[in-house]
């Protein structure tokens, strides 16, 4: 059995928002072609599809990206954030995150809600150099403190986790704002 045990895990989901939201990531570059694709249809309407309208795409591209990305982490991440933050404690609820893997499954309580995971439903785990983000498909389920762990170390863990589901991809990066390195 493996625990981890966080005091302040409005900090920690905070930490990965940002590198989530905040970095060059599949969102990102996801975005980024989109705008792309925009960037030349709008080209080819007004009849001006050539090289010099290629830089004029691609600053349309980055500006908007980057602008998207920056006004979705502004007026939706981090309301969400503070507003978690102040209502955890008026509601009476405890401002503590604690996760026990037991053999059947992971039993996550979050600000004193119960939840359990299987093992099959972790796709992967990403190691930044501040936190730890643990996903399923499509969705992240977990944020974890680097070091954080009661009575184990994160090699142990990872051991542990890709024992349960071979499947896991780990990857480790880094630089924190360049997921591909």
């Amino acid at each position: 059995m493996i625990k981890y045990r966080s005091e302040q895990p409005n900090e920690v989901s905070g930490i990965g928002y940002r590198r989530i939201f905040l970095s060059v990531s599949p969102v990102s570059l996801s975005l980024f072609g989109l705008y792309c694709i925009i960037g030349t249809l709008v080209s080819d309407l007004f009849g001006i599809l050539d090289r010099e309208a290629l830089m004029w795409i691609l600053v349309f591209s980055l500006s908007l990206t980057i602008g998207h990305i920056t006004l979705l982490y502004r007026t939706r991440v981090l309301p969400f954030l503070e507003k978690v933050r102040v209502n955890i404690p008026k509601n009476g609820r405890p401002n503590l995150q604690e996760d026990v893997y037991t053999e059947e499954c992971i039993k996550h309580s979050i600000y004193g809600e119960l939840d359990e995971y299987s093992y099959s439903e972790i796709k992967g785990i990403y190691f930044f150099s501040d936190v730890i983000i643990v996903y399923k498909k499509r969705e992240v389920i977990f944020y974890y403190d680097r070091n954080s762990f009661i009575n184990t170390t994160e090699e142990e863990w990872v051991q542990f986790m890709k024992s349960k589901n071979p499947k896991i991809k780990v990857l480790r990066f880094k630089f924190d704002y360049i997921w591909y390195f």
